[in-house]
């Protein structure tokens, strides 16, 4: 199944993503193939994450986009992609999800520290 995801090291980019493995409790394994700096990454994901996003996410909202590799940034479309290869896009609308317009910061807030766990194979 192939979505569409931020990048986990390149948190400026929005990557072409696919579950690699499912795994227990909602999580999967997904990874990364593009061609950027840092291609073929695999990441923990839980499907309420708000980094699993749709399929043309990208350029709905006019982010940058990097698509699998081997393909033609330029000329790239999900329809043409999945046909070629056969693949399922991750139908996200049976997902369960949380909101995302919940803010829980107030004003003095302070944000100590992130930590991002990766799985490098």
């Amino acid at each position: 199944m192939v979505f569409e995801t931020v990048h986990p090291i390149d948190l400026h980019l929005i990557a072409a993503a696919r579950v690699a493995k499912v795994l227990k409790r909602g999580y999967f394994i997904a990874e990364v193939q593009c061609n950027s700096p840092n291609p073929n990454v695999r990441f923990i994901l839980h499907i309420t994450s708000p980094f699993v996003l749709p399929l043309g996410f990208a350029v709905k909202h006019q982010v940058i986009f990097v698509p699998p590799t081997n393909e033609n940034p330029e000329a790239f479309t999900w329809s043409a992609h999945i046909r070629k290869f056969g693949l399922i896009p991750l139908d996200l609308s049976v997902l369960p999800r949380v909101s995302r317009n919940v803010n829980h910061f107030q004003l003095s807030f302070n944000v100590r520290r992130m930590f991002l766990s990766f799985i490098y194979y």
